[in-house]
């Protein structure tokens, strides 16, 4: 198995902050970034009025953008710059007004495809009881 190079937790974090203040959408929708180590990250964001559907419950495009920047977060505290290349979300349930979104995101399984590594990063989203499986590419 080809390990995705890792960094130390502090690096991540500087990583990853540095991303979240250049990152214009974690700035608007004021996600929080709380916890980061290497191939990991945990962020929130609290959904109000203007994230809600015509039904009054959570956007859905919400929730997967929230798990989607978690992953960004974990895929990149490892040192190498990534990307997503494909992802798949399962909504059980919906967010509420005012509701304190978390997503959590780690790293589960590194391999080398095709002389390209890949690793694969499960992301959970508190409360929602979202499903969420996603691979990042390393270049």
């Amino acid at each position: 198995m080809v390990s995705v190079s890792d960094c130390s937790d502090q690096r991540a974090r500087e990583i990853c902050q540095e991303m979240h203040e250049n990152d214009p959408v974690c700035q608007t929708l004021k996600i929080s970034l709380e916890e980061v180590r290497s191939g990991f990250a945990r962020i929130s964001m609290r959904l109000d009025e203007s994230m809600l559907n015509a039904y009054g419950t959570g956007h859905g495009g919400y929730s997967f953008l929230l798990a989607d920047t978690a992953f960004g977060f974990a895929c990149n505290s490892r040192g190498e710059k990534s990307f997503g290349q494909s992802a798949q979300i399962t909504y059980l349930t919906f967010g509420r007004p005012g509701e304190l979104l978390t997503a959590v995101a780690e790293a589960r399984k590194d391999y080398e495809v095709e002389s390209r590594r890949d690793a694969a990063y499960a992301v959970a989203l508190s409360r929602l009881q979202v499903v969420y499986q996603q691979r990042g590419i390393f270049p």
